[in-house]
């Protein structure tokens, strides 16, 4: 539990002196949460977010697979998991070059893309 809430403290407070503010929304590592993190998670104030649509792009899959597995899924309100970073020896080229066709993609269909506060009626911030 202590490794728990070091991690969050420490996101929030590199988070807070990039952005200004501290976020509320959270989404656990790995999506992996237990019910005590849970407990201690909405007593501090925040909102646990997960995903309903896995990329599976942490996987170094390319771009065709990584489009599959998102558009396949997607639907109104959808929140998709997509990496920006994974260490150094993470390949997330799959990602980076299906981005825009998924965008493009979603945009012809006429879905919008909008924050996570927007589409969970939530504040930004604590």
């Amino acid at each position: 539990m202590d490794e728990y809430v070091a991690e969050i403290k420490r996101t929030e407070n590199t988070l807070y002196g990039i952005v200004g503010y501290k976020p509320k929304l959270i989404r656990p590592p790995y999506g992996d949460i237990t019910e005590r993190q849970l407990r201690w998670a909405k007593q501090q104030g925040y909102k646990i977010v997960n995903w309903n649509v896995d990329s599976l792009d942490w996987k170094g899959i390319g771009k065709e697979a990584v489009k599959r597995n998102v558009l396949s899924t997607v639907g109104q309100g959808s929140i998709i998991l997509q990496h920006a970073g994974g260490g150094t020896t993470s390949n997330l080229s799959g990602t980076i070059d299906a981005l825009p066709d998924i965008i493009r993609t979603l945009k012809n269909k006429g879905y919008s893309f909008v924050t996570l506060p927007r589409l969970l009626h939530v504040p930004k911030d604590k």
